[in-house]
């Protein structure tokens, strides 16, 4: 089963066409960077708690945003992150275009 690990994260948000948002209006939140949660799945995957996907009812196609992730402060002997190059996120459209008359 996952296991949660709190580790002090450096987390770094570049908007692309989905765009990070406090309140209404955008298409994700980074909810607690401060406080991230990283679950390990299995030996190579983690997965990242505080970044929550806003759903609309827009369709707007496939939108994306990247990310980048560093040692936090006191995680020196973590080997957790293979490469601190961005990574793209996906947010992918599941709204359905309707034709009112």
């Amino acid at each position: 089963p996952p296991t949660e690990v709190d580790i002090p994260l450096i987390i770094t948000i570049r908007n692309g066409t989905a765009i990070a948002t406090a309140g209404e209006g955008g298409d994700f939140v980074l909810q607690n960077y401060i406080q991230a949660k990283v679950i390990r799945i299995n030996e190579t995957e983690l997965a990242l708690d505080p970044i929550m996907i806003i759903d609309d009812d827009f369709p707007e196609g496939n939108e994306t945003f990247s990310l980048s992730l560093m040692k936090g402060e006191g995680t020196d002997t973590l080997n957790i992150f293979p490469s601190t190059s961005p990574v793209t996120v996906v947010i992918h459209d599941n709204d359905e275009v309707t034709i009112g008359i």
